[in-house]
């Protein structure tokens, strides 16, 4: 299914490079050739997943297994994205972080989701905002 998915997504997205317009200055075609790679890789990719498919059975434990990790991991991006401009970068990656590492590792590893989550979303931060000059969302109420 997922060939099948990035294989039509990359005819698509092929057929929508007939929309982009030529550049004025330099090459033309400039504009289209990084978006036509892109779009061969889908395309190439989707054609490769579909034969490891016919090639290999997926295990019905697995399947059933993965997708309601699928799904929860699904649920927990669209709620990091509704957190991110309300409470800023450092709190919603936090949140987003040590939700993610508790789907996954469950209880036993607790304390370090915490740690992890903590430190990375404050050491992202700082990068960002101090050593490269890029400011991402801030706490609104604390403006950090």
């Amino acid at each position: 299914m997922t060939g099948v998915i990035a294989l039509v997504l990359g005819i698509v997205y092929l057929i929508a490079l007939y929309h982009i317009p030529t550049a004025a200055i330099g090459s033309p075609y400039a504009p289209i050739y990084f978006p036509a790679m892109l779009g061969s890789g889908m395309v190439i990719l989707g054609i490769l997943q579909l034969i490891k498919d016919k090639k290999i059975k997926v295990n019905q434990y697995t399947s059933d297994k993965t997708f309601p990790l699928i799904i929860k991991t699904g649920i927990i991006i669209i709620i990091y994205a509704l957190l991110f401009d309300l409470i800023g970068y450092v709190i919603s990656t936090m949140i987003f972080m040590f939700m993610m590492l508790y789907l996954f590792n469950g209880r036993e590893k607790l304390v370090r989701s915490v740690i992890v989550s903590v430190l990375f979303s404050i050491l992202i931060y700082v990068a960002f905002s101090k050593l490269l000059g890029i400011y991402l969302p801030v706490m609104p109420f604390l403006y950090i």
